[in-house]
């Protein structure tokens, strides 16, 4: 029986490859500056290709996929290297890798297309080169340590500040306190979220964090920042407690923390405590308030258009319009950058959470769950206070299964009711969107 004509060009092609290879003496290689690592500590991970001649163009691995991990590129760095009293002249491309799971870390095999020229030629020639697979064994967060306030970093400062006059306090205002966390040698998305205390006599209002990273060839660090409203309902004395910050370095094996001091008010009475609820309500709707305003502001400016103004506008259409055909040539870069939202947004490590809840693999769903509550604006990020703000009574089965099988580091497989888990998801959507509706203000006094 003959082969068909595609397999025999498939094996005509491999074969050109591995001869193309061997006569360029083109190798590559995977190095870590560690084989083994905490969750969240960063690991250095070198790629190395090496000719024996010189590359006509310049390498890219591109963005490097490891499962369970942050991946940084930092900067690539000339290399030479002599092998049998031969010269190779290399380039090593140098990234962070930061674990965010507590399974071991495999460095995928990496496909690297190049160009370089045999040992007695000139001309480039397109060559593919692989690395070999490596392993990363990731250890435990200590027993000892709150897994959610975990945190790897080389440093780490806090400040605080104040909206309002913190001085003079009285029932049914509102202060806004923000503070602001920047870390080094570590990404955003590792950053935990502040916790903030159930303080009696004060109703509280978060707003949702901001969080961003910032990267040289060399250095890495990020920042969260997160803001609390407190409303006072009673007089007397209130304390806001310290907020401790807790970091592990990993170059000194040390646990540090820092502080915010904690707040004492003397709330002084107000006859007027009806006011508590129109401040209450205040808080929902001053955000729909001011959007109205400025709609009505720009209908009013509409129609005050000028001839002159009214022809501007007309020039800027036409151009919009040019622009509007050229956008569609465009159409497979804004997909990409549209992916790449996707997987850092809530609704990616919810849909990982729901795959990982089908396949049944309980350590598995135990991790992409977690992964998911961390961008769910909660405090604190946990399955029980879910529950308790958007889950039905049909989801506590569910809570309690997780809870027992990490309690006892049991091996079980867990069968989660998915509809009830998007359910609840739903909920705490729909209460989301309810509240993006309010905005930051300074303070409201009676």
């Amino acid at each position: 029986m003959r082969l068909p004509i595609i397999y025999i060009l498939l094996f005509f092609v491999l074969v050109v490859n591995v001869k193309l290879q061997a006569q360029s003496g083109l190798f590559a290689e995977v190095t870590t500056d560690k084989t083994s690592a905490y969750v969240g500590e960063p690991i250095e991970l070198s790629v190395f290709i090496y000719t024996p001649t010189w590359f006509t163009k310049g390498v890219d691995p591109g963005n490097i996929k490891v499962n369970g991990a942050f991946t940084i590129y930092f900067r690539s760095v000339s290399q030479t290297k002599i092998i049998n009293g031969s010269t190779f002249a290399g380039v090593q491309m140098i990234y962070n890798v930061f674990p965010y799971d507590d399974d071991d870390l495999i460095i995928p095999e990496i496909e690297i297309n190049v160009e370089t020229p045999d040992k007695d030629g000139y001309i480039g020639i397109r060559r593919v080169v692989k690395t070999k697979e490596k392993k990363i064994s990731i250890k435990h967060i200590p027993k000892s340590y709150n897994s959610d306030q975990w945190l790897v970093a080389d440093n780490l400062t806090v400040t605080e500040n104040w909206t309002g006059d913190i001085n003079i306090i009285k029932v049914g205002d509102v202060i806004e306190r923000r503070i602001s966390i920047s870390v080094a040698g570590t990404v955003s998305e590792l950053i935990p979220p502040i916790i903030w205390d159930t303080i009696t006599g004060v109703s509280y209002y978060p707003s949702r964090a901001n969080v961003k990273s910032n990267k040289t060839k060399t250095s890495i660090n990020a920042e969260r920042n997160e803001s609390m409203r407190y409303l006072f309902e009673k007089e007397g004395e209130v304390i806001i407690p310290e907020i401790v910050f807790t970091w592990w370095n990993p170059t000194s094996n040390k646990l540090f923390k820092r502080s915010l001091k904690a707040v004492k008010f003397d709330v002084q009475p107000n006859p007027n405590l009806g006011i508590l609820e129109s401040i209450k309500d205040s808080l929902q709707l001053v955000n729909e308030t001011n959007t109205n305003d400025e709609t009505e502001n720009k209908e009013i400016r509409i129609l005050g258009f000028s001839i002159w103004e009214f022809v501007i506008g007309l020039i800027i259409l036409l151009i919009l319009a040019f622009i509007t055909l050229k956008i569609i040539s465009l159409i497979t870069v804004w997909k990409k950058k549209k992916n790449q939202l996707y997987i850092v947004s809530e609704k990616y490590y919810f849909d990982l959470f729901i795959e990982e809840a089908k396949k049944g693999n309980s350590k598995s769903i135990i991790n992409s769950l977690y992964l998911w509550l961390h961008r769910v604006n909660i405090n604190p990020y946990t399955i029980r206070s879910f529950y308790t703000l958007y889950g039905a009574k049909e989801l506590l089965p569910d809570i309690e299964k997780i809870e027992t099988f990490i309690a006892n580091n049991e091996h079980e497989v867990i069968s989660l009711d998915i509809s009830e888990w998007k359910k609840s998801r739903s909920r705490y959507l729909e209460e989301n969107n309810n509240n993006h509706k309010s905005t930051t203000f300074s303070i409201i006094n009676p």
